[in-house]
């Protein structure tokens, strides 16, 4: 884990303790890889890769190689969401409230 990345968790775990709502920026998250949103996920939820491995029926070496080369497709994604008690939402979003590509349904 990169130096830049172990102080975000730890920043991440820190104001998730003060505040559980907390929303990570997203110009923050526009800079890190999705292997690194990966293990931030996995950072918030208390977990470790072999735990998720196994929830996901998955060899841990695998998963981590997989998160490591950012080489997760959406399906895989969603999978790893499931496993830590999430959701993956990806989408794009423009002006007017247009959203493609969600699989969030509208209030």
């Amino acid at each position: 884990m990169s130096a830049n990345l172990l102080s975000l968790t730890v920043n991440l775990l820190t104001n998730t303790l003060e505040n559980p709502k907390i929303i990570i920026n997203t110009e923050i998250m526009a800079n890190i890889s999705i292997g690194q949103q990966v293990y931030l996920a996995i950072a918030y939820r208390g977990t470790n890769v072999s735990a998720l491995a196994h929830k996901m029926g998955m060899n841990r070496q695998n998963l981590h190689q997989k998160i490591s080369r950012n080489n997760l497709k959406k399906e895989e994604m969603h999978k790893i969401a499931k496993a830590l008690g999430g959701v993956y939402e990806s989408f794009f979003s423009f002006p007017g409230d247009v959203i493609v590509g969600s699989n969030r349904k509208r209030r």
